[in-house]
């Protein structure tokens, strides 16, 4: 979050740049990853906005293994909230962690989706937004977007708008 009423640090403590930016996408408190900012105002709506379809990928941890027949719910896609949600792409790396990339960028939706199923999102990290990848990024620590990066995000929403 860019303010914080309850004392709790925000983006901006963790990313100091004099210059107006824009956080795109937020993580929750209880979750960790791939967060940017831009001072691209156009382009910080365009890779939110559900109209440009832009993937997110997650690591998901769960308090128990899945249910196989869970698995086949989520490929078949969702109802959360009275709003559908379609998982694109899901891969089982461990007996109780998926990895999981979805368009949705809707608050909380990845533990949503989960609870739904029953399970409890122990540990939730965002892996991927778009093309950018988090690597080996260590938590609370930050760097600056290649050029070549920036031209990558620009191409993702410059070439994936759904009519």
């Amino acid at each position: 979050t860019v303010t914080e009423p309850f004392g709790m640090k925000t983006v901006f403590d963790l990313v100091k740049i004099k210059q107006r930016v824009y956080p795109v996408g937020r993580l929750d408190k209880n979750s960790e990853g791939l967060l940017f900012v831009t001072n691209d105002g156009d382009l910080a709506h365009k890779l939110l906005h559900p109209s440009y379809g832009v993937k997110k990928k997650y690591l998901v941890c769960l308090n128990v293994n899945v249910n196989p027949a869970d698995i086949i719910k989520l490929k078949k896609g969702m109802v959360i909230e009275n709003r559908p949600v379609t998982v694109e792409e899901l891969v089982q790396t461990k007996p109780n962690e998926i990895l999981v990339t979805i368009h949705e960028g809707r608050k909380h939706i990845i533990r949503l989706i989960f609870k739904e199923l029953g399970y409890i999102v122990t540990k939730l990290v965002r892996l991927e937004f778009g093309p950018i990848k988090l690597g080996n990024l260590k938590v609370g620590t930050w760097r600056y977007l290649t050029n070549s990066e920036v031209e990558l995000l620009l191409k993702e929403v410059n070439s994936s708008k759904k009519q």
